[in-house]
C-alpha cells in the first residue's frame, strides 16, 4: 500500500475510499483493516475517516476476477458521485478496533466526499490466493476550476479547446437524421433473437413518439454509436438504415421474423423528403457503410459520428445458442 502511495504521489489522507479485499473471515479481515489502517491512519480523523466497502457483499468472490470487479466498484461509484452500500455489515468483527481506527464501514450510501481543488481518490486492495497481493490507486477526474464532477458529468464548455478534451462541433450535424444500426450473429436464428432484443429495448425505453424529441434522437444515435463502435461483429449481418423510430421498428421486427435482411431494402431507406439541407452527403455514406458492412466488410463507424460526443448505453446483449456438442 505504502509504495503504491509514493509511486502515485498520493498522501494517504488524500485517499477517500479503500474498496477493500473482504476475505470475509474474522483473521483476514481483521488483519486486513489494520494494514489499512496502519498506512492510511495518519491524516484521517473520526470526523473524516477512511471510507471502506468491499464489493465482495454483492456478487462473492471471483478469484481471479475479484480485483477488477473491485476496479469496476469504484469507477462506478466515482462516475455517479455515491459510494454504494456494503450489505449485511450487521455485526462488526470484535477483533477489529472500531472506535480507535480512522475507518468507516459504508453501511449505507454515501455522497462521495468533495474536495475543492481535487479530484476523487480511491484504492483498491486485491489478494490473490497464492499470496499474491496487489494495491492501486485510482484518481478519478475532476474539473479545471477545482470543483469536483463526478465522472460522466458534462464539463464546462468554453469557446476553445485543447488537448482534445472539448469537441468541436462540425457544421451540418443538427442535420443528421439518419443513423445506422449494425447488427451481427454467428448464426441466422441468433440474428433473428438479437433483432428481438432491440425491438424489446425500445419498448423498455418508451420511444414512442413518431416524431422523436431531442432526448429520443440522442438515445437513438448512442445507441447506433454503441452497437458499431463498441460491439463485434460477425458474419451474420444486417445493417438497419433508419431516420425515424418507426422506419426502425419495422425492419427490426422483419429480421426478428425471419433472421435476414429484408432483400426489399425499400424501406431500409430513410422517409423521401424528411433529409434538410446539407444531409444527403451524410445519407449516403450511412447508405454505403451499410452496403459494405453487410458484405463482411469493416466499417469505420467512427466516421458516421465525426464532430459529435456521443456515449456508450446499455444494449441487449448477444443471444448465446444453446447447443449440445457430443463426443462420438
Amino acid at each position: 500500500m505504502a509504495e503504491a502511495l509514493a509511486r502515485a504521489a498520493v498522501t494517504p489522507a488524500e485517499v477517500d475510499y479503500l474498496e477493500a479485499h473482504g476475505t470475509g473471515t474474522q483473521l483476514g479481515d481483521a488483519v486486513e483493516i489494520n494494514a489499512i489502517a496502519s498506512v492510511y491512519g495518519p491524516g484521517h480523523e473520526a470526523d473524516r475517516p477512511l471510507l471502506v466497502g468491499s464489493v465482495k457483499t454483492n456478487i462473492g468472490h471471483l478469484e481471479a476476477a475479484g480485483g477488477v470487479a473491485g476496479v469496476i466498484k469504484v469507477l462506478m461509484a466515482m462516475q455517479r458521485g455515491v459510494i454504494p452500500k456494503h450489505l449485511n455489515f450487521r455485526d462488526p468483527n470484535p477483533d477489529i478496533d472500531w472506535e480507535g481506527l480512522p475507518v468507516r464501514v459504508t453501511s449505507e450510501p454515501i455522497a462521495w466526499p468533495s474536495t475543492p481543488g481535487r479530484s476523487p481518490l480511491a484504492a483498491v486492495n486485491v489478494f490473490g490466493i497464492s499470496g499474491s497481493n496487489a494495491h492501486v490507486v485510482i484518481e478519478g477526474y475532476g474539473a479545471s476550476d477545482g470543483e469536483f464532477r463526478p465522472a460522466g458529468s458534462p464539463r464546462p464548455v468554453s469557446g476553445s479547446s485543447t488537448g482534445g478534451v472539448d469537441r468541436p462541433e462540425v457544421e451540418g450535424t443538427d442535420a443528421r437524421t439518419v443513423r445506422l444500426l449494425p447488427l451481427s450473429a454467428r448464426a441466422e436464428p441468433a440474428l433473428a433473437e438479437l433483432a428481438g432484443r432491440y425491438l424489446s429495448w425500445l419498448d423498455e425505453h418508451a420511444l414512442l413518439p413518431v416524431n422523436e424529441d431531442d432526448a429520443a434522437a440522442g438515445l437513438l444515435a448512442d445507441m447506433a454509436w454503441t452497437a458499431g463502435a463498441g460491439r463485434t461483429h460477425h458474419p451474420h449481418r444486417a445493417a438497419v438504415v433508419f431516420d425515424s423510430i418507426g422506419s426502425l421498428r419495422r425492419q427490426l421486427a422483419l429480421l426478428a421474423a425471419d433472421g435476414a435482411a429484408p432483400e426489399d431494402r425499400t424501406d431500409r431507406h430513410p422517409t423521401a423528403g424528411s433529409a434538410t439541407e446539407g444531409s444527403d452527403a451524410y445519407r449516403e455514406l450511412v447508405e454505403v457503410f451499410a452496403t459494405d458492412y453487410e458484405a463482411g466488410e469493416t466499417v469505420p463507424f467512427e466516421r458516421l459520428f465525426e464532430g459529435e460526443t456521443r456515449r456508450r448505453v446499455s444494449l441487449p446483449t448477444y443471444p448465446f445458442q444453446r447447443i449440445s456438442h457430443w463426443f462420438e
